[in-house]
């Protein structure tokens, strides 16, 4: 058994004391959707589910189950291998897909399919919809002046306020080198020009270097 696999059993002692199944399954949904394709077909292979184990911690295990009969009862057998590696490999890989490496916010590419979404939306509805466009100016110099180590931290700063100003429903993204957009659903051009000052005023009081 691996790591996880062992902790699902609660020892006491040197006698493992088995406990209710149930408490191992994040989430109870999951696993009654489990149960119901393994008694439906009587056996399934390679389901992904998230555990609990005995500890506390969280892990993603890939089971397959059939149905026996034991002790003239039936029952699921199942083997469960743990891809909770795999799995943070998979999220990394969705994540790094729609989001800048070095600021965290949303990349020109998945920032540009959000506009589209929410252009529709506007059009849909009648509703007001904004784009403020903001270029750091003479950001080169600093570059040049400083190094890009200093460069890169002013950017996750400036990108730490703009988001300490957005709404749930704004969306930030990094489009360019220094260059960045913000998505304002039901936001109107004097709203839009609050916004922007706001945000400008708060970067030329702030402290970056």
């Amino acid at each position: 058994m691996n790591e996880h696999a062992q902790k699902l059993l609660r020892t006491k002692g040197e006698t493992p004391e088995f406990v209710n199944t149930t408490d191992f399954y994040v989430d109870p949904g999951r696993r009654k959707h489990f149960l119901s394709l393994v008694t439906s077909a009587g056996f399934l292979k390679e389901y992904e589910i998230e555990f609990i184990d005995s500890l506390g911690v969280r892990f993603w295990g890939m089971v397959s189950s059939k149905r026996i009969v034991y002790n003239n009862e039936d029952a699921i057998l199942s083997t469960i291998i743990d891809i909770s590696l795999r799995k943070k490999l998979e999220e990394e890989l969705v994540y790094s897909s729609s989001h800048d490496f070095l600021t965290g916010v949303f990349n020109r590419r998945h920032f540009s399919s959000v506009m589209t979404s929410e252009v529709v939306r506007s059009k849909r509805y009648s509703t007001s919809l904004s784009l403020v466009m903001i270029d750091l100016d003479n950001f080169k110099i600093v570059n040049d002046v400083h190094g890009h180590i200093v460069g890169d931290e002013i950017l996750k700063h400036f990108c730490t306020i703009v988001r300490e100003n957005l709404r749930q429903t704004d969306t930030l993204g990094r489009v360019g080198g220094e260059e960045f957009a913000v998505l304002l659903p039901e936001t109107d051009l004097i709203g839009a020009e609050k916004f922007a000052e706001r945000v400008r005023s708060t970067v030329s009081l702030a402290e970056f270097v």
